[in-house]
């Protein structure tokens, strides 16, 4: 065999241009807060000169394809005196306080501030602590701070937590943001995907995957035994995050009646308690025209989906009462959702919910329950209420 020297220069083969998404994924790359953001790291992972990958991320800028845009958002306060108030008050383990200027107000932008808040400032503390262990069952629930807070654990966090799995507690209503300038979908389903993207191992994932609306028991008890809800190996779970809602403007059960006052709206996905939700809607309104004192007292709320009656501050009493807790009971049996007895079992909840609408349910919760809410997150207004209201009732009992 002869080896033959070569008198020459190696010819070098010309390389392909980077195309529009390839220039997009570098600069984003570039100056993602987590990413490659040295140019020697980005040009060693692409395989590229660092001259060549300085052009790229250059066109992305020339072309349009990126920009760059302020964010003005500044990461949530905390508010430590309210944080240990409801902790000793409530025997909770720990409580998240957001100073965040929202209080009764019917502003639509306001409430969705506060709630993307809270979920960033759940984020925080849970990406900080090793809350997350091997083998885990996580219940996740419907909401929008919920979906604040499992969104940016996907991005803050990559639990190394081995053999989890995640459960969704309700079935598909289709909830969006109430100021309707986002298409976001807050469904437990939706939940559960994000929120297993913040761990580095695969799990499984159990969703409902069915609407949580039902026409009739037989449908129920149908739907319900095509998911785990039917099902008893998962009821157990060591982790529960969930949020609150309350039947008014901006909660999806009440959005058939938000027009005009007296009016309905079609909504092939309710349509099959439509007539009980708008029983329910007369009967909230006649119970709060009895309580003016009370601004921010609404009778119903609901945890997972599932609706519960909310009694008045001190020792008033409705006279609706027995009316909202017969139509309640009437349509939670046609919900798809986790059962009270299957939510009672979890051994740890977070509980993220907020606006000072909401204090009356988040007491109510806290105080009679019987669910092993263990941490709280919720906005400094919201805290003041629920304190006040449970002071209140301690002192008139």
């Amino acid at each position: 065999m002869s080896i033959e020297r070569m008198t020459g220069p190696p010819k070098q083969r010309r390389r392909r241009s980077l195309a529009d998404d390839e220039l997009v994924e570098l600069a984003l790359t570039r100056f993602s807060p987590s990413g490659l953001n040295k140019v020697a790291e980005l040009a060693d992972a692409s395989g590229r000169a660092e001259a060549v990958v300085i052009r790229a991320i250059t066109a992305a800028f020339k072309k349009g394809l990126v920009t760059v845009v302020a964010n003005n958002r500044r990461a949530p306060v905390r508010v430590g005196a309210l944080e240990r108030a409801l902790t000793e008050h409530f025997g909770l383990l720990g409580a998240v306080v957001v100073d965040h200027a929202v209080g009764a107000s019917e502003d639509l932008q306001l409430d969705a501030e506060i709630h993307q808040a809270l979920g960033e400032a759940m984020a925080n503390v849970i990406a900080a602590a090793p809350v997350f262990k091997d083998g885990d069952v996580i219940g996740v629930s419907s909401g929008r701070a919920v979906h604040f807070a499992v969104d940016g654990l996907a991005s803050r966090m990559s639990s190394g937590a081995k053999g989890v799995t995640i459960l969704s507690l309700s079935g598909i209503l289709h909830p969006r943001d109430h100021t309707r300038r986002r298409s976001l979908r807050f469904d437990a389903d939706t939940n559960v995907l994000s929120l297993a993207s913040a761990f580095s191992s695969s799990g499984s994932m159990e969703y409902v995957s069915q609407l949580l609306v039902t026409a009739d028991d037989s449908e129920l008890e149908r739907a319900r035994s095509r998911t785990w809800l039917g099902r008893d190996e998962f009821t157990g779970q060591t982790l529960a995050l969930v949020g609150v809602g309350v039947f008014a403007p901006g909660h999806r059960l009440y959005e058939p009646f938000e027009d005009e006052e007296g009016s309905r709206r079609d909504d092939p996905v309710l349509a099959p308690i439509i007539d009980e939700l708008q029983e329910l809607a007369r009967l909230s309104s006649d119970a709060r025209t009895s309580l003016r004192s009370e601004v921010a007292y609404y009778p119903v709320a609901d945890i997972c989906n599932h609706l519960f009656f909310v009694p008045p501050s001190g020792s008033r009493r409705l006279a609706q009462e027995g009316d909202i807790r017969a139509v309640i009971e009437a349509i939670n049996a046609r919900l798809l959702a986790v059962k009270p007895a299957q939510l009672a079992k979890a051994q740890t909840i977070i509980l993220i919910a907020g606006t000072q609408r909401k204090a009356g349910a988040i007491e109510t919760l806290l105080k009679h329950s019987g669910y092993a809410i263990r941490y709280l997150c919720t906005d400094s207004k919201t805290a003041n209420s629920i304190l006040e209201k449970s002071r209140m009732q301690e002192v008139k009992s």
